[in-house]
């Protein structure tokens, strides 16, 4: 009777996951994660981890970051769709400078992968952390983020959301650390 108990959960979490979205859309390619490498871990999101990779069968030396989303965590917060609406919002902006690029997707049994273009100067967070300690500037001489900087990248942010408001996004994540900076400084 355990067992099958044990098979009768087993049964509901496979047809629950096979309720979640396909990750699969038109214009967008679709790769097996075993051609990746993870390099790191870089983040943390609600659903999983962002991990920075490479593929292994071809090294170009990009690089990209991969949302890995546990579809265990998506069922249990009932968060069916927001992979998917994820995915439509990226693939909607695709052609705008200030917004990640979507390159492939990735489905396998426990998890749904996004990979996207990995800027590689950290995130705004991390910036001003680093100028700032407390609420004060770490270093005595210098006053901070320069003033230039922080109005190039206001501009920079206001800009990436009119973007997505001109093409019918809303986005309700807009935080420092979701800000990620290019290796020229730009957002």
């Amino acid at each position: 009777d355990e067992k099958d108990e044990v098979d009768e959960e087993k049964l509901q979490a496979e047809k629950e996951r096979a309720a979640l979205p396909s990750l699969h859309l038109r214009g967008v390619s679709s790769i097996s994660i075993s051609n990746l490498e993870e390099i790191e871990t870089i983040g943390h999101g609600v659903f999983g981890n962002i991990k920075l990779v490479r593929f292994t069968d071809h090294d170009d030396g990009n690089e990209f970051q991969m949302k890995c989303m546990q579809k265990s965590r998506i069922l249990q917060l009932k968060r069916m769709q927001s992979p998917l609406r994820e995915k439509q919002a990226l693939q909607r902006v695709t052609d705008f400078t200030y917004i990640t690029k979507i390159h492939y997707t990735a489905v396998d049994h426990d998890q749904l992968y996004i990979i996207c273009d990995c800027p590689k100067g950290g995130d705004v967070f991390a910036a001003v952390h680093a100028v700032y300690s407390e609420g004060v500037p770490k270093h005595p001489e210098f006053d901070g983020l320069a003033t230039h900087l922080v109005v190039q990248w206001s501009a920079m942010i206001v800009s990436a959301l009119e973007h997505l408001h001109a093409v019918g996004v809303v986005y309700r994540d807009l935080k420092p650390e979701n800000i990620k900076i290019t290796a020229d400084g730009t957002l």
